[in-house]
């Protein structure tokens, strides 16, 4: 059982027990958990009477940004067939990473799954309790939902009866706070991202590549090529995406010079038993050498640990941004019972009167089928006609 298995089984374990320890307070049905709490309401108030103005602001513009993604959403729903077929999302667990999901499926590695799914969750309920807040509904309480101990989504409890009763502005802004929290969730992701990779570049830096073994019968056993890789037919290699272009860009057949910290072999390539028109060493088990670049460790090997890290940091954050647009964008669509459906449905009422709650029917209808096509139906007739081809 390897670290990453050993630590979900350990994170499944933990939520299990704690679900059993609260057990008084919990709402169990059908496998679905449902914890509700109440703590932390007087921070909420606090927080909204002092920025009361600003949160009215950042309401507004959620609004406007809903409105704007529920006609892109619905137009990619109709646009994009034509591309490509609409992938779903699922988890992934460490031992059937291998595993192919029937479909169009992307897996996600479980643990991103987790982590981006919490702060999605928490963002998205803390927006909708913000602006139910500035519109004086209080809110009954709060929590979290689980598939048996799988977390998969929170919720805030408030007075339904009085939202109703509020103005179409008011309304608005509580129905497009969640995923307007996506939003803003986004470009906080992308903000750390990009100075993530500053810090790093400023911090540690790629001198080469280095590998664990060459493959029998192929032209780095043949001249036992060893050592660091940092140069290949004068070309300076520093990451392994570097040595990957300059191997992609050799015909195979051709002779190299490759300088290593071992010294200088010269060798024939082979074709890339792996990708075509693709030279092949015969290396295996290949990484970038990473060195400090600042202080009293400039020059000294940093840890295959903390490279881990800093890609699983990486991969957090390219999940988190993906996750985080995917959800608001889906959830803004005007489809019942999305929030993007009730902002739907509060302007059907406005313009149409008593048709209104009938258009949104037939709305919700309609996304609802170019869901089902776009995630199903679409990946089944081109699975039929390449039978038929």
């Amino acid at each position: 059982m390897d670290f990453e298995l050993l630590s979900i089984v350990a994170f499944f374990t933990l939520v299990a027990f704690l679900l059993w320890r609260d057990r008084k307070k919990i709402e169990f049905k059908h496998g679905i958990v449902i914890r509700k709490m109440q703590r932390g309401g007087e921070v909420l108030d606090n927080l909204v009477k002092r920025r009361e103005r600003f949160f009215r602001i950042l309401g507004d513009i959620g609004v406007i940004a809903a409105i704007i993604t529920a006609f892109a959403g619905t137009a990619l729903l109709i646009i994009f067939p034509i591309f490509r077929q609409t992938p779903s999302i699922a988890p992934v667990l460490p031992t059937v990473s291998n595993y192919q999901y029937p479909g169009p499926i992307v897996s996600v590695p479980i643990w991103y799954w987790l982590i981006a799914v919490f702060v999605i969750m928490v963002t998205h309920e803390t927006m909708h309790a913000i602006m139910t807040r500035l519109a004086g509904i209080g809110i009954k309480n709060y929590g979290f939902i689980f598939f048996l101990v799988l977390p998969i989504g929170a919720f805030v409890d408030p007075d339904m009866k009085k939202i109703a009763r509020l103005k179409l502005t008011q309304k608005l802004r509580i129905y497009a706070a969640g995923s307007f929290g996506n939003f803003m969730t986004a470009l906080v992701v992308i903000a750390l991202f990009f100075s993530s990779v500053w810090i790093n570049n400023n911090i540690i830096e790629g001198v080469g590549v280095k590998f664990e073994n060459t493959v029998e019968e192929t032209p780095a056993r043949d001249v036992n090529l060893n050592g660091v890789i940092y140069e290949v037919d004068g070309v300076s290699i520093k990451t392994q995406a570097e040595l990957r272009d300059v191997l992609n860009k050799t015909e195979p057949g051709k002779g190299i010079k490759i300088l290593t910290t071992a010294g200088e072999f010269e060798l024939t390539t082979i074709e890339s038993p792996y990708f075509a028109n693709m030279s092949y060493l015969g290396i295996e088990n290949t990484k970038t050498d990473y060195r400090y670049k600042l202080g009293m460790f400039a020059g000294g090997v940093v840890p295959d640990a903390l490279i881990g890290s800093i890609v699983f940091w990486y991969g957090l954050l390219s999940w988190l941004f993906v996750l985080s647009l995917g959800i608001a964008i889906v959830n803004l669509l005007p489809m019942k019972p999305l929030d993007g459906g009730l902002i739907f449905e509060e302007f059907a009422k406005k313009y149409f009167g008593k048709f209104g709650k009938q258009l949104t029917k037939i709305a919700s209808v309609f996304i609802a089928m170019l869901l089902i096509f776009n995630l199903f139906i679409l990946h089944l007739l081109k699975y039929l006609l390449s039978l038929v081809v």
